[in-house]
């Protein structure tokens, strides 16, 4: 691999693979119109040329703020779900469990400057109906129970003064744990 010579830190820097997979199936029973369902993955997001390379430009100099040695975001996900089919398929009702493990996070230092960081997780319950009560319209709800934590990679001062500290999990701030949804689409004929 020909590193830029600009930064030294990448000179002979072992970049090492990433192997990324999901595995998915599901199983209709058409007698009972019941659908059962299960994936699990993994996934990754390489670091992006500004988290790896920015510069800041500040009255003593240039401050580079990227990290040419940032890993990857690393996740694993899972989930499982059931969906029923009543009255000839004219409404549908469904669940899924989720799990996602965020395993290593970019995060940005008090400094601006980007570092890997142990993720969080999120697990939760989403439930939905759909029905079509006449024709050319169809109505749809759901709701989504999440449960997430995150772990910060230092202290973080929150909006009460108070502070948050680092390397201990946490609930998630600005992440609902109820959501609520609604909506529905109608059709005319030509």
């Amino acid at each position: 691999m020909d590193n830029p010579e600009s930064i030294p830190e990448l000179q002979g820097l072992d970049t090492p693979d990433a192997y990324t997979g999901a595995l998915a199936v599901s199983y209709l029973l058409r007698r009972t119109g019941s659908k059962v369902r299960a994936q699990a993955a993994n996934g990754f997001r390489a670091p992006s040329l500004s988290e790896r390379f920015a510069e800041l430009e500040t009255s003593q100099g240039r401050l580079r703020i990227g990290n040419p040695l940032l890993r990857p975001e690393r996740t694993l996900t899972l989930d499982l779900g059931l969906e029923q089919s009543l009255l000839d398929s004219r409404v549908r009702l469904g669940g899924t469990y989720f799990y996602n493990r965020l395993q290593e996070t970019i995060v940005s230092t008090r400094l601006l400057q980007q570092t890997n960081a142990k993720g969080g997780l999120s697990r939760g319950l989403e439930i939905f109906v759909q029905t079509a009560p006449a024709r050319g319209l169809d109505l749809n709800a759901g709701y989504t129970f999440t449960n997430g934590d995150f772990i910060p990679p230092f202290d973080i001062l929150r909006f009460d003064n108070t502070v948050s500290p680092g390397g201990v999990s946490r609930a998630m701030d600005g992440l609902p744990a109820l959501h609520w949804s609604a909506g529905f689409n109608y059709r005319r004929s030509r």
